[in-house]
């Protein structure tokens, strides 16, 4: 019996009504732990312009998204490990 490729999409929701599609998301980090590395600071540094915070709350993590082949990175109120369960 041949399976159909199913057709629902999977969302993260990362607050203030913000729901990203989980196909094109390539991280969910920390931003306590996440950036005590260089290279993650100059990442982020080099994105500046492709950052977007999702609420107006202090951010405890972010989420790295790459559709297009260009990189988006989402700031967020929830930490990694919490937005990680909510992909689980």
């Amino acid at each position: 019996m041949r399976r159909r490729k199913s057709n629902k999409r999977m969302y993260l929701y990362l607050g203030e009504e913000k729901l990203l599609p989980t196909r094109g998301i390539v991280g969910l980090f920390d931003l306590d732990t996440a950036t005590v590395g260089h290279a993650t600071r100059d990442f982020l540094k080099k994105r500046r312009s492709r950052t977007e915070a999702v609420s107006s709350e202090l951010p405890k993590g972010f989420v790295v998204e790459n559709t297009g082949g260009e990189d988006r990175i989402w700031l967020t109120a929830l930490t990694g490990e919490t937005l990680n369960g909510r992909i689980e």
